[in-house]
């Protein structure tokens, strides 16, 4: 399991696998910090990284907050399917 303190967006598409260290910033500072916290799963977070965005990182916390991580990922492929960068209500 990685350490807490090295979140990383592995699925973006972007060409930063490790963001803080080869990107130099952390681009999910919300996800970042929640992970910490003990908030949100490696794994919930491991599927919340292929989809949100800087703007869309809080909706995506709090959607995950009350779902399973098989729930998030249904959701995670579906916004990646339908092209939404959002979770559902």
């Amino acid at each position: 399991m990685p350490r807490r303190s090295s979140i990383v967006a592995t699925h973006r598409d972007d060409g930063c696998y490790d963001n803080r260290r080869r990107c130099g910033e952390n681009p999910a500072p919300l996800l970042s910090g929640a992970f910490d916290r003990g908030e949100v799963s490696w794994s919930a977070l491991r599927e919340i990284t292929r989809v949100a965005e800087e703007e869309t990182q809080e909706a995506w916390l709090e959607f995950s907050k009350s779902k399973s991580v098989r729930r998030v990922k249904a959701e995670v492929s579906d916004a990646l399917k339908k092209g939404r960068n959002i979770p559902r209500r």
